[in-house]
């Protein structure tokens, strides 16, 4: 029998905190901080992704509503992604909520290189490059 995978929502906690700072990375646009208040504020969503009891990591999630569509957008890359097998798991039931809310799509923001590597082997695909500048 498949290993069933889940998805917890969870409250912010330090080891959530340490995975998703190493998720971020050295990103001086978008802090841990920022992450935070996000969750804190309900605009985004921290969850759990456990598969039979065993945790793989955590996702922070927020489903955006753009000109009549929706998706289901992760935040920092998730902090699964350092471990290609937890993401090709974590996927169908990311895939499943991002249904749920009636988001036909969904899509990843990655720091680096190594990390769009394992979202590419795990199904997704580049849609596009984005820089960003202070003003």
């Amino acid at each position: 029998m498949a290993a069933k995978v889940t998805l917890i929502n969870a409250n912010w906690n330090p080891q959530a905190e340490s995975l998703l700072m190493a998720a971020i990375g050295n990103n001086p646009s978008y802090t841990i901080n920022e992450l935070r208040n996000e969750v804190a504020s309900g605009t985004s969503r921290l969850v759990q992704v456990v598969e039979d009891g065993k945790p793989l990591g955590y996702v922070v999630y927020f489903i955006e509503v753009f000109g009549g569509g929706r998706e289901l957008v992760l935040q920092a890359g998730a902090a699964i992604s350092g471990d290609l097998g937890a993401l090709r798991k974590a996927v169908p039931a990311l895939a499943n909520l991002a249904r749920k809310a009636g988001a036909p799509t969904m899509r990843a923001h990655l720091g680096d290189a190594a990390r769009m590597r394992l979202f590419k082997k795990a199904g997704f695909q580049l849609a596009e490059y984005v820089v960003r500048a202070g003003v």
